[in-house]
């Protein structure tokens, strides 16, 4: 398996840091079927085009548990921040994707993504300017580095992440958008007191009060995160002490 993580890393970052091979990245995973077999189950929801993608696809299959500090300690996490800065959105939402499965758990983890300098570009992509596909994977890998770990969470909140998470609350966004967005924030100011103090002072709790009564039924149903918006903006209010100054 080690050698197979290499290969990977190898490719991914061929011929230089932070480009791609589109023919190295598909060889490489038809040389390993195993891989190839893993792989196949992520790309059945995964746009193919451009298969510069497919390299990062199988790296993001391969880190199940067992595998995140291999593929760690292959040097992943440089390369995936940098390609946190291509201008393919497929390219950019599979590499926070594959950064947010390494940190998932892992406190390691999480402070050697956060070491690398991804939550500058996490925090950018936030923006208006990036497709809702991205908004929603950087919003989550957001939420992976900072769940449980105060250092992220105030680095992330330094960043300058709450203000824009919170403009991805409004109507604009897809409920897709708006959960992931809500369980950012939630993840900022759980157990941190300060951060609770600027998530409200920055607005967010009349944008958070409007979507729990925003969607219909049907929104709810269509939503594809974890949860649903009002159920995920009730959750911060919970944690911000909204509903206890009531």
């Amino acid at each position: 398996m080690r050698s197979q993580v290499d290969g990977l890393i190898q490719v991914v970052g061929s011929p230089g840091p932070g480009s791609f091979s589109a023919a190295g990245l598909t060889a490489a995973l038809l040389q390993w079927p195993s891989i190839r077999q893993l792989t196949l189950i992520n790309m059945s929801s995964v746009d193919l085009q451009p298969l510069t993608t497919t390299g990062l696809v199988g790296l993001t299959s391969l880190t199940v548990r067992t595998n995140q500090t291999a593929i760690t300690t292959a040097g992943a996490i440089p390369l995936l921040v940098q390609l946190l800065g291509q201008h393919s959105p497929i390219t950019v939402q599979a590499a926070a994707k594959t950064l947010a499965e390494l940190a998932l758990s892992h406190a390691q983890n999480q402070a050697a993504v956060a070491a690398a300098g991804a939550i500058p570009p996490l925090v950018r992509l936030l923006g208006q300017h990036s497709s809702a596909g991205v908004q929603v994977a950087a919003a989550g890998t957001l939420r992976v580095l900072t769940y449980t770990h105060a250092g992220n969470q105030s680095d992330i909140t330094a960043a300058g992440a709450i203000a824009p998470l919170i403009q991805l609350l409004g109507q604009h966004s897809s409920a897709d958008v708006q959960v992931a967005a809500a369980n950012a924030l939630a993840a900022l100011a759980l157990s941190h007191a300060e951060n609770q103090a600027a998530i409200a002072a920055a607005g967010a709790i009349p944008a958070l009060v409007q979507l729990t009564g925003q969607h219909s039924s049907e929104d709810v149903q269509r939503a594809s995160a974890m949860m649903c918006p009002p159920r995920a903006a009730a959750y911060i209010l919970n944690i911000l002490g909204f509903y206890a100054q009531q």
